[in-house]
């Protein structure tokens, strides 16, 4: 991780956005830098999605050398106002992780986000394929398994921050309603230990917050839990796709949990 990331107060940067260079994105970068300059933020890193399974829409999308004409651009219009920082955002499978690290060390990033979008060969990040996941399973094994992949994640040792810790509510929640932190915090804690450990930066992912849980990825309350063990790297990400989802929700997380103002600043 570039060290200049962990020198931001948290609020100041969003650290998750996709924009045309993702599969599931038409933004246009130098939209997300207008729009983040206009909430005053300080620095915007750029997370495109890198995806290493045949069967995944993003497989073979990444195009690195067009994100750093991209990037190169932004930064020329953003001049003083705003730090662009080149970052990724990779699936993680652990059948792929030999091309996932060759991949990291092929390039030059500053941010390395790693997340959990697929159990095993099933799709819990899109729609229409995540409803036959959980169509087919109950809530305990759903969501446990997707909680194996993610510790899994943490312990590769290949990241910077772990991206949003329990997507699986998203899409989940349509088939088994709101999410129990105390049915699941036993799992959601040993990721966040793990995390601890290996002083992995933990994402608090806004876009719950315009999605049907109505709360952030992970909720408030891994959040404080993650607070309690010591941990000091968080980040907020607005995994924005639009323009208008930049940061968005950033002062509501920071409203409820005002101990993470200051949190990263050095």
């Amino acid at each position: 991780m570039n060290p200049e990331i962990l020198k931001y107060q948290i609020g100041d940067i969003d650290t998750h956005l996709h924009t045309k260079h993702s599969c599931d994105s038409k933004m246009e970068p130098a939209a997300a830098c207008r729009r983040a300059m206009e909430l005053g933020l300080k620095a915007l890193v750029f997370t495109e999605h890198v995806d290493f399974d045949p069967t995944d829409q993003g497989y073979g999308v990444y195009d690195d050398r067009a994100i750093e004409s991209s990037l190169a651009d932004c930064r020329v219009m953003a001049g003083r106002h705003l730090k662009i920082y080149k970052g990724v955002e990779i699936t993680y499978q652990p059948q792929y992780r030999d091309q996932i690290e060759k991949f990291i060390n092929s390039y030059k990033f500053d941010f390395v986000m790693g997340s959990v979008h697929m159990v095993g060969t099933d799709d819990v990040s899109w729609p229409e394929l995540a409803k036959k996941y959980f169509g087919r399973m109950e809530e305990e094994q759903a969501y446990g398994a997707y909680f194996q992949e993610a510790l899994k994640l943490a312990d590769s040792r290949l990241f910077d921050c772990l991206g949003h810790l329990d997507l699986c509510k998203k899409y989940g929640f349509k088939h088994y309603g709101a999410m129990s932190w105390q049915k699941y915090q036993k799992p959601i804690k040993k990721i966040l230990e793990r995390a601890v450990q290996r002083d992995l930066m933990v994402e608090i992912n806004t876009s719950g917050l315009r999605h049907d849980p109505q709360e952030s990825y992970p909720g408030l309350p891994a959040v404080m839990e993650y607070l309690k063990m010591g941990g000091a790297r968080l980040t907020l990400g607005s995994d924005a796709h639009q323009a208008e989802h930049i940061a968005h929700g950033f002062t509501d997380i920071l409203t409820k949990i005002p101990e993470l103002k200051g949190l990263n600043k050095k």
